[in-house]
């Protein structure tokens, strides 16, 4: 009879390469035990937690925080892109929607895999994002394709780091606008190719700016919240006076009044909540991705 173990881990704990160092650790352990031997494991790499602890103080560094105006210009084509028209209208049923598979033959898979990858010197993820790039480009007549790409996460940025066998979930996310104009199968592909390569890092620090973003934001908000709140006083015994004459006795009350007026822009918003131009820049990076994307994995 065949005995079978069913292990099931939440992705939030792991990623791919975490499987293969558990499966692996799983099988020698398996095999020592069988031949009555001590269970002997390879020494564990750097810890998850550690890595978190690097990654957050690499976030602050110059390095990560130069990038930011690079993201602005590589995604400042976004601005004038037209939306992919996907979203179903009111009412529509999972039951009503249709899949459509596909399946390469043998010959067209080594060609994907093999002779246009050498042709173009080319990776088999860039071969895939052009064609999609070109299909959806002719579909919505969108010259820029938003797409949302994934990475190992497992970069070598910090020094001393090990990760080769850390188990956890590394996997990073980041944006990239393809060419999606109508252009003869090898521009296509070189276009994409030159596209996804420029991606600084593999797009490691474009979560990393999104987070210390955030994080500066909040600290500013709650800065200007404690502020408004200690010096409102002044304001009630004369509650004739006018907004904008308030706002300008107080400065605190001023950039929240101009953050009210303005909520339509994240960019301006955080300006006057007291973050920097830089920082407003990389608010409107991130929120130029707002349209809709496609997904889509690179390990």
């Amino acid at each position: 009879d065949e005995t079978r173990v069913l292990i099931a881990i939440h992705h939030l704990a792991v990623d791919g390469v975490s499987w293969r160092v558990l499966l692996e650790e799983l099988q020698t352990a398996y095999e020592q035990a069988e031949r009555d031997e001590p269970v002997a494991l390879p020494a564990p790499s750097m810890p998850w937690r550690a890595w978190v602890r690097a990654l957050d103080e690499y976030s602050h560094s110059d390095v990560v925080q130069s990038e930011a105006s690079w993201w602005q210009n590589a995604l400042s084509v976004l601005d004038e892109a037209s939306e992919l028209p996907l979203r179903a209208p009111a009412g529509t049923c999972v039951a009503e929607s249709e899949t459509i598979d596909w399946t390469l033959d043998a010959s067209r898979t080594r060609d994907l895999l093999q002779n246009a990858s050498r042709a173009y010197r080319t990776r088999v993820d860039e071969l895939l994002l052009a064609a999609l790039a070109q299909a959806l480009g002719a579909w919505s007549g969108a010259a820029e394709i938003a797409v949302e790409l994934e990475g190992h996460g497992r970069e070598d940025v910090i020094d001393g780091a090990d990760l080769s066998r850390t188990v956890g979930w590394f996997t990073t996310r980041f944006p990239v606008a393809l060419p999606g104009a109508p252009a003869a199968p090898g521009d296509a592909l070189v276009a994409v190719k030159e596209r996804v390569r420029a991606v600084p890092h593999k797009g490691m620090h474009w979560g990393l700016l999104d987070a210390s973003r955030a994080r500066r934001v909040r600290r500013s908000a709650s800065t200007i919240s404690g502020a408004s709140t200690r010096r409102s006083t002044r304001h009630r015994a004369s509650p004739s006076v006018p907004m904008m004459q308030a706002a300008a006795t107080d400065p605190a009350r001023a950039s929240i009044t101009r953050s009210t007026s303005t909520a339509s822009s994240p960019a301006t918003r955080c300006c006057y909540a007291g973050a920097s131009i830089r920082r407003a820049s990389r608010v409107k990076a991130s929120s130029a991705l707002s349209r809709p994307s496609i997904s889509t994995s690179t390990h």
